[in-house]
């Protein structure tokens, strides 16, 4: 018995495009980001986050141990779902 990741991922969003959108007509709409972006991605965001911080403040710490964080949970998922 294998699990294919992709034909989970697919099941998953077809399933979640029958959610409610409290009201709204609009479809959901769906983004996800595989392995090799998902560094990608924190990396991005930790940038963009710092350019609004002074380095050593407080704030600029606190941020670097956010995305630390961030990074090593993010260091084992296969993909990332965002909507």
């Amino acid at each position: 018995f294998r699990i294919h990741i992709s034909e989970v991922i697919e099941q998953m969003l077809q399933a979640a495009n029958w959610a409610p959108t409290h009201g709204k007509t609009e479809p959901w709409r769906f983004v996800v980001v595989s392995k090799g972006a998902v560094k990608t991605l924190v990396d991005l965001l930790q940038t963009e986050a710092l350019k609004y911080v002074d380095e050593g403040s407080d704030e600029w710490e606190k941020l670097m141990k956010k995305h630390a964080r961030k990074r090593k949970e993010k260091a084992n998922c296969s993909h990332l779902i965002a909507i």
